[in-house]
């Protein structure tokens, strides 16, 4: 039988997104824990496997085993014996050489006769890592609820059937997802309350509004989402399938073309760093070009200790975001987005979403990126129409912070789906309950 009292607990918040899972509890400031959203399992079985060996890794553990295990080093007397070097050339030879993907085709590895047992199981059990979310949806139902399991258990120490749970979700979730979560939390752990809520509407509320435009930029995908009285305006929403992995994955391929051959840049996680920290938006890029190299020129320490120097790619990169085409795809870039979403709407609110412009997602927090933002903005709208653009410092998890908030308030416990309503009305509560 549900107990009311329970919705007096702090609740559980996940947001769930392509490059990052964050996790807390309502009424804090911020994420008590943020880790990769990712699941990696062994490729190959081991022979006789100890008792304690796991069946899968996620988060940050996932990801510090494929770097140890995807074999990377040099080859001494015809042994491997440097795992990390050894992965880099392998990659290399994958995509740079051979120019296929490794999960497309099977692979035979050859080995020296009397390898050692552990390089061979070293081998096996190389991880396949999974991402159970693209492009910002659910599409592996198995390792999400390991991830979420993980959460629940080791990183935030809670038991799911003590506390609500809200999870967030993006703009234009399809149904099947809606009640495909609902039903992990209700029928898997067991959650008393729960409670699906809108990505974009939470990032409003963090910077204290109820009518704006959020743009919203993460690792799988750019979407602006007009919202009027905390309601988004789902007619009006657009996506963008350019984010954040795909101008690593650009500044990758500009490194490797200006002729720099050190292995490590085909590192991901390397060219994350290098695009965080120096990576920018041009306000004019046709400018730009015509700047001396030593004003553009930005040094970059390696992890062997080499320094090397990184011009133009790291303004070309970020310019996806307003110029897809350069990545094959036809569809307009941020401003013409924004502007697209706006116009959508009914002409009472345009010049209201206009004047309230709120940026979310640790893709927009490219330095330039909002002055870039408004200056195309103020070319694609009518001339006069004041136009402002907020920038949060925070706005990597401002999608959490607003669940913190909205969850904290007294008026949000009569919104939760109880276990109770679940019992009684199945999967499809959602639908009616949580908009």
């Amino acid at each position: 039988m549900f107990n009311p009292h329970i919705l007096e607990s702090p609740a559980v918040i996940f947001d769930n997104g392509s490059g990052l899972c964050k996790a807390g509890l309502s009424g804090e400031i911020g994420p008590r824990h943020v880790i990769s959203s990712i699941v990696g399992h062994p490729k190959f079985k081991t022979p006789n496997p100890g008792a304690n060996q796991k069946k899968y890794f996620v988060g940050e553990e996932a990801l510090y085993k494929h770097e140890t295990l995807h074999l990377r080093s040099p080859i001494e007397r015809g042994l491997i014996t440097g795992w990390d070097d050894m992965e880099k050339l392998w990659r290399h030879l994958f995509e740079w050489e051979l120019g296929v993907k490794p999960s497309d085709q099977p692979v035979l590895m050859t080995e020296p006769s009397l390898n050692p047992r552990e390089n061979r199981e070293k081998m096996a059990e190389t991880l396949h890592l999974r991402s159970p979310i693209e492009r910002g949806l659910i599409t592996g139902w198995d390792d999400m609820e390991k991830l979420w399991r993980h959460l629940f258990e080791w990183e935030l120490g809670v038991k799911p059937s003590d506390q609500p749970v809200l999870m967030t979700e993006p703009s234009l979730n399809p149904r099947e997802n809606r009640e495909k979560m609902a039903e992990v939390m209700f029928e898997s752990f067991s959650v008393p309350a729960f409670y699906l809520s809108d990505q974009a509407v939470l990032a409003l509320y963090a910077s204290a509004c109820v009518t704006g435009l959020v743009v919203d930029s993460g690792d799988g995908v750019t979407c602006t989402v007009p919202i009027f009285e905390g309601y988004s305006l789902p007619h009006a929403v657009t996506k963008l399938y350019v984010a954040g992995r795909d101008v690593t994955e650009l500044l990758t391929r500009l490194l490797l073309a200006s002729g720099r051959t050190f292995p490590c840049l085909l590192d991901k996680a390397l060219v994350d760093d290098i695009k965080e920290k120096l990576c920018y938006v041009a306000l004019e890029p046709e400018k730009e070009l015509c700047r001396r190299p030593e004003e553009v020129l930005r040094e970059y320490k390696l992890p062997d200790g080499n320094v090397i120097y990184i011009g133009d790619q790291l303004y070309q990169a970020p310019e996806a975001l307003f110029s897809p085409e350069q990545l094959g795809t036809q569809n307009p870039g941020l401003a013409k987005m924004a502007s697209s979403s706006i116009t959508k709407c009914d002409g009472d609110i345009q010049k209201t979403l206009f004047g309230e412009i709120v940026l979310s997602g640790g893709t927009t927090l490219f330095q330039g990126l909002d002055d870039r933002l408004l200056r195309e903005l103020e070319q694609l709208a009518s001339k006069g129409t004041p136009i402002k653009i907020t920038a949060p410092p925070d706005r990597w998890f401002s999608t959490w912070i607003g669940a913190s908030i909205v969850t904290s308030l007294s008026s949000f416990k009569q919104m939760w789906v109880t276990s109770a309503d679940f019992k009684e009305f199945g999967t499809s509560v959602v639908q009616r309950r949580c908009f």
